[in-house]
């Protein structure tokens, strides 16, 4: 491992002040304040720190604090930097759903759903992935509070992280995936299918319809009014499955292709 340069008593200071009050990400304004610099000055000093290896810019006038002992603060404070990044946002898709406990494996990445429209949508951090889905300001909805080392951050409810995978099946890693996953949310004590009906009728999309209803028949599921709530309400045209899945039987009865 790359040892960091020495730190002076005086910038051992300033950094653990910063690092103490800066909540794992600081900004320039805010370093001015707790280091009574001015802003200039500030950027400067941190400009130096950040080729020195003692911080991280991850955007314009945003730095994360890293050190030689912990050089997985990131790893253990992605949910923080991702939503200080890209806020208003949530924590979401595949990383959600290990949260909840409807994948085993770990997630690689760190799921972002934003209204944002970075010009990154995909970056490594030091070995972490985030990846970011900029989603509409009508779909801020179905959302928990988590408090992570301090700070409030979003993460989409059980039900809510369902629809996600059944507005595209891609954020849960391919329908096989999603089926899985879907699986376990029914039998789990998170499992309200009365809840995904009326959260389908939020993201008002007709996709969402016939793979919910399909899904839900697929699955044996009793909830049939449900079932035939979403034969109503799906649209007339013919999708498939999954988007990237070319399917070799159509359900004509959800205008499927499976």
């Amino acid at each position: 491992m790359k040892k960091l340069p020495i730190v002076s008593t005086l910038n051992q200071k300033r950094m653990t002040a910063l690092a103490e009050r800066g909540n794992h990400t600081i900004s320039i304004a805010d370093a001015a304040i707790i280091l009574k610099m001015g802003p200039k000055e500030v950027a400067k000093l941190m400009a130096r720190w950040v080729e020195r290896g003692w911080f991280r810019r991850i955007k314009r006038g945003l730095y994360v604090y890293l050190t030689s002992e912990s050089t997985h603060s990131i790893i253990e404070n992605g949910w923080v930097i991702g939503t200080k990044l890209y806020s208003p946002c949530y924590v979401g898709a595949l990383s959600a759903a290990q949260y909840w406990g409807f994948c085993d494996k770990d997630c690689s990445s760190i799921n972002i759903l934003s209204i944002k429209k970075p010009r990154t949508r995909s970056f490594t951090m030091n070995g972490v992935h985030f990846v970011v889905r900029t989603v509409s300001q009508e779909t801020i909805f179905g959302l928990e509070i988590v408090i992570c080392d301090g700070m409030e951050v979003l993460i989409s409810d059980p039900s809510r992280t369902m629809i996600d995978f059944l507005v595209d099946p891609q954020l849960g890693g391919g329908i096989a995936n999603v089926i899985d996953m879907f699986k376990r949310y029914l039998k789990s004590s998170h499992g309200d299918v009365e809840l995904l009906y009326d959260y389908a009728r939020k993201i008002l999309r007709g996709s969402v319809y016939k793979r919910l209803g399909y899904l839900l028949e697929y699955c044996g599921s009793c909830e049939f009014n449900i079932i035939e709530l979403c034969k109503k309400m799906q649209t007339s045209g013919i999708l498939k499955l999954d988007p990237l899945v070319d399917g070799n039987k159509l359900i004509t009865k959800w205008g499927l292709w499976v």
